[in-house]
C-alpha cells in the first residue's frame, strides 16, 4: 500500500476505494422521534381519560352539583359557568393558573389593579393542608382574604375562593397537578 493513502479515509488495506454507506436524508420536522411520540400520545390518552373540554370555550359540566375542569397554562375559569377563558387575565376570569418556577399556581380574579378577590387556602404551619375529595373542603369564607392564592398546586389542595365576575364564592379542590402536561384537573362548587 503507499504510504501517502495509509490513514486516509476510503481506502483499505489493499488500497481499493471503499463505498460509504449511503447517508438517509433528515427527516422532516413532521417526524418525531419514539419518545416524543410517545410523550404525545400519553398527554393526548389522559386528556381523553380524564374528559378535558376539547372546546375551551365550552363549560366544563353540568351546573348541578360539584363540577370539574382540566386547566392549561394561562387559562381562566368562571367559576358560575365553568367557561374555561383562554390566555385569561386577573379582570376576565374568576381563577386562572400561571406557571411558576417551581410548579404552578392557581389565582383569584381582580376587579382592578391590585384589588384581588379573596381566597382562603386552607393550610397549617405554613403548609397546605391535603384534601381527599372536594366534599372534604370547608365552606368557610372567614379565611378568605384579598391577595391570597395557591402557590406550587398539589393534588389534594383546598381553597374557597370569591368570584371576580358574579357575586358568588365557590370551594376548590386540586384534583390532580401534571407537570409534564402543564395542566390542573380541578374540581369546585358553590358555596352559600
Amino acid at each position: 500500500m503507499d504510504a501517502s493513502r495509509a490513514g486516509v479515509r476510503g481506502f483499505d488495506s489493499a488500497a481499493r476505494v471503499r463505498h460509504a454507506a449511503p447517508q438517509r436524508p433528515a427527516l422532516p420536522s413532521r417526524h418525531r422521534s419514539g419518545a416524543a411520540r410517545a410523550a404525545l400520545g400519553m398527554v393526548a390518552c389522559w386528556l381523553v381519560a380524564t374528559g378535558c373540554a376539547s372546546d375551551a370555550g365550552a363549560p366544563a359540566s353540568a351546573a348541578t352539583g360539584p363540577r370539574e375542569v382540566t386547566l392549561f397554562i394561562n387559562q381562566g375559569l368562571e367559576l358560575s359557568s365553568g367557561k374555561v377563558l383562554p390566555n385569561a387575565n386577573y379582570l376576565s376570569a374568576d381563577l386562572m393558573l400561571y406557571k411558576n418556577k417551581g410548579g404552578f399556581d392557581l389565582k383569584p380574579g381582580a376587579s382592578g389593579l391590585g384589588d384581588s378577590m379573596a381566597m382562603g387556602v386552607f393550610e397549617e404551619g405554613g403548609v397546605e393542608t391535603v384534601f381527599a375529595s372536594l366534599s372534604k373542603v370547608p365552606r368557610s369564607k372567614s379565611l378568605a382574604k384579598p391577595n391570597a392564592y395557591m402557590s406550587n398546586l398539589g393534588a389534594g389542595y383546598g381553597a374557597v375562593v370569591q368570584h371576580n365576575l358574579d357575586e358568588g364564592w365557590s370551594r376548590v379542590w386540586i384534583k390532580q397537578a401534571i407537570s409534564a402536561a402543564g395542566a390542573v384537573v380541578i374540581q369546585w362548587d358553590a358555596v352559600e
